[in-house]
């Protein structure tokens, strides 16, 4: 048995030795880098709503989805930041989940298209985003590398549309900028 210990020794090391060196390698988004990309005014005219903004890292995004995180962590997400923007009357909701790695991030936009239009998503290079609406508004999504960003504009038709467009434009532009 001696032996045995003896010989692997040396695999034992260099085994935990790359672990050592590879943990640090992957980290979650950190509250300031969520609020680089859901910056206080992404859009003209638009602004955050004072104390509207709650950061959660893993059980933590319970502040956000009131209990139901499981669901969002086991789907990658690692931490999430919500945030309501006002211009006059008109409210936006955005929410920026930074996710394990794109591909969860990617899984994750799939999963809301399924959930919105009750259809496979699109399965072609370079789809990133879709827009989902209704009578009381719209909601948008879109992925850049590990960033997955759901906007809720709560005006209806094609303003709500028009709205939630163009903070996934400005917030994914801004996320596609973020390691």
């Amino acid at each position: 048995m001696k032996n045995i210990i003896s010989a692997n020794m040396p695999k034992l090391i260099a085994s935990v030795f790359l672990v050592a060196i590879l943990m640090p390698l992957h980290t979650w988004a950190s509250e300031e880098d969520l609020l680089g990309i859901a910056v206080d005014s992404p859009v003209s005219g638009w602004s955050t709503l004072p104390d509207s903004t709650t950061y959660g890292h893993g059980g933590g995004l319970a502040d956000i989805y009131n209990g139901g995180y499981q669901a969002f962590t086991d789907a990658g997400v690692e931490d999430a930041l919500r945030r309501i923007y006002v211009n006059g009357e008109e409210y936006v909701e955005v929410t920026v989940h930074g996710m394990k790695s794109p591909s969860f991030a990617r899984k994750f936009l799939s999963d809301r298209y399924r959930m919105e239009t009750e259809k496979e998503a699109p399965n072609t290079p370079g789809w990133n985003s879709f827009t989902a609406s209704g009578p009381g508004g719209a909601t948008a999504y879109v992925v850049q590398g590990k960033y997955c960003i759901v906007v809720v504009a709560y005006s209806g038709g094609e303003k709500g549309k028009e709205q939630a467009a163009l903070f996934v434009k400005s917030l994914g532009e801004r996320a596609g900028k973020h390691p």
